[in-house]
């Protein structure tokens, strides 16, 4: 993929998404505070509506 028309551009965004892996992930703000039931229930209701959104097999659509 190199030698083609097109394969810089994918040798750039691997090198460039390389440096910001290795950057590390950043730390939370407020590691010591637990989390609270409400803001426990926020996150599984977001995780569910998430995977809501996709679907084991894609929609067709049927004309009759």
């Amino acid at each position: 993929f190199v030698l083609q028309q097109n394969g810089g551009i994918w040798m750039f965004w691997s090198i460039f998404l390389l440096l910001f892996a290795l950057a590390g992930h950043p730390r939370t703000l407020n590691d010591d505070i637990k989390l609270d039931n409400r803001r426990m229930a926020l996150g599984i209701g977001t995780f569910i509506i998430g995977l809501l959104c996709f679907t084991l097999v894609p929609f067709t659509l049927v004309i009759t």
